[in-house]
């Protein structure tokens, strides 16, 4: 898509929007794949024009009292890619990744939920049952925002390895076969690592409050792997301590008896059996390497190993699965009666996005996974989980969302306080991403690892030089 701007430079934005209408969208400055769009701002007034296969609607808006020009920017581009396309993306023109801030922020000036959602609908578009999702989200985290402690932070270790790579994924993973000969010299890096990395947060005073072991499949490793590593935290840290310790298992061709009970005397106290679909034909479509079958029996191991809380994982929109299909999922997994349930809308790969170049697919797509979150936003309801942490990625097909829903007081304290970024976040690993929160005028400071494997390996200068950095972040906002 060619993208023409006059009179403003928001680019990101209107390419961002433009992925609302057109998933399967390059931007170039010539017109390759026959769309096109012009965005103009001048004294106030923005028009934007979008083109697809020689078909052009227009839309002009006028910036509200007050409003910045982005406003009414984003506006003008929404309402012309929905009249040419006939999508009417819910969220409107909010495209971060947490949308309940914005939600929350107008809460706090004093606004009821009713006039949050009038506000959002005539500056962003958004559509009232998002807000009121948002309003639910948010009284939903409370709970866990009662046990938080902003003196503390919480602890990620990355593992990013898995059996075989699913053909949606979108995270940087390595399967076994590929890389596998990689992880005892992986573990020996990430182990030094957080000795080094929870010995300076025990000088500096600075306590542990939630642990998360995610990837990746943090259940590739083998029971005597994952014994060592567990036996590295616990020399450092003080398990019985944490208020939550989550293993992410993952995938359920990857758990059994010996594993969990690895996990279970580790003291982890979630953990995360993840099927996305308990359809086998969708299963094998998406190159998940284990049956719906071994879901099931996967889930009643980790249930009789004695975890106190298991999170199932479900995704809607996965390619060719119907709606019927996607219910019959939910449905099934709700009858495990699990404490959380997470539900993700599909972030599409370019590859994957491709398949949505049609106008007529996209839309299809669009109202196909729309459909499938509000069943699921029901079902949920019914069976007595309330959403507690929503967040969006890019590229999700309809700019839609991911929630966790949970049994009251069985809320995620890891996903509550790093998504809401309300407490400091310490990762090790290849591709963790350290977040120190809270700093002088509000600022965010973020430390990040190298993303692949094999240069966290080699790297151990980066390693040392983002380890010092850290701290010296963390010392001035702790001590």
């Amino acid at each position: 898509m060619k993208i023409e701007l006059c009179g403003h430079d928001k680019r990101y934005l209107v390419e961002t929007l433009a992925l609302l209408f057109f998933p399967a969208a390059g931007f170039s400055r010539e017109v390759e794949d026959g769309l096109s769009a012009r965005s103009t701002y001048e004294d106030g007034v923005a028009c934007a024009t979008v083109e697809a296969q020689g078909v052009a609607c227009s839309a002009t808006e006028r910036s509200l009292p007050g409003e910045e020009a982005s406003g009414a920017i984003a506006r003008s581009f929404y309402r012309a890619g929905q009249a040419l396309t006939g999508i009417t993306p819910p969220w409107g023109t909010l495209t971060g990744i947490r949308p309940a801030k914005k939600v929350a922020q107008l809460l706090h000036r004093g606004l009821t939920p009713g006039q949050a959602a009038e506000r959002l609908l005539q500056e962003c578009y958004t559509q009232p049952e998002k807000t009121a999702l948002c309003v639910e989200v948010l009284a939903g985290e409370r709970a866990a925002l009662d046990r938080l402690n902003p003196a503390q932070v919480s602890l990620y270790i990355s593992i990013p390895f898995c059996p075989t790579r699913c053909s949606y994924c979108s995270f940087v993973s390595y399967t076994v076969e590929r890389e596998g000969a990689f992880i005892p010299a992986y573990l020996e890096a990430l182990e030094q690592e957080l000795r080094q990395t929870l010995s300076q947060l025990s000088a500096l005073g600075i306590g542990v409050q939630t642990a998360y072991m995610g990837g990746g499949t943090p259940t590739t490793l083998t029971a005597a792997q994952l014994r060592s590593l567990f036996g590295t935290l616990a020399g450092q840290l003080h398990v019985p301590s944490l208020l939550e310790f989550t293993v992410e298992a993952g995938r359920p061709d990857t758990i059994d008896a010996d594993k969990l009970q690895a996990i279970r005397e580790a003291g982890a106290n979630r953990i995360s059996v993840n099927t996305q679909t308990t359809d086998d034909a969708t299963l094998a479509r998406v190159g998940r390497a284990h049956t719906a079958e071994q879901f099931f029996a996967a889930y009643a191991l980790a249930r009789s190993a004695g975890i106190g809380q298991i999170n199932v994982d479900l995704i809607a929109g996965l390619p060719e699965e119907p709606v019927e299909v996607f219910a019959r999922s939910m449905r099934e997994v709700a009858a495990l009666q699990p404490e959380n349930l997470t539900v993700h809308a599909l972030s599409l790969k370019r590859a994957a996005r491709l398949q949505y170049a049609d106008m007529d697919r996209s839309r299809k797509g669009s109202g196909d996974i729309v459909e499938m979150l509000q069943t699921a936003g029901r079902q949920a309801a019914q069976g007595g989980w309330r959403p507690y942490y929503l967040y969006r990625q890019r590229n999700t097909l309809g700019n839609l969302e991911n929630v966790g829903y949970a049994k009251p007081g069985t809320e995620c304290l890891y996903n509550t306080y790093i998504m809401g970024e309300y407490q400091s976040i310490v990762a090790v690993g290849a591709g963790g991403v350290s977040k120190v929160v809270g700093l002088p005028g509000g600022k965010i400071e973020r430390v990040f690892h190298n993303k692949h494997v094999r240069d966290y390996i080699k790297d151990d200068e980066k390693r040392q030089r983002n380890i010092k950095t850290l701290f010296s972040l963390l010392k001035n906002r702790y001590t």
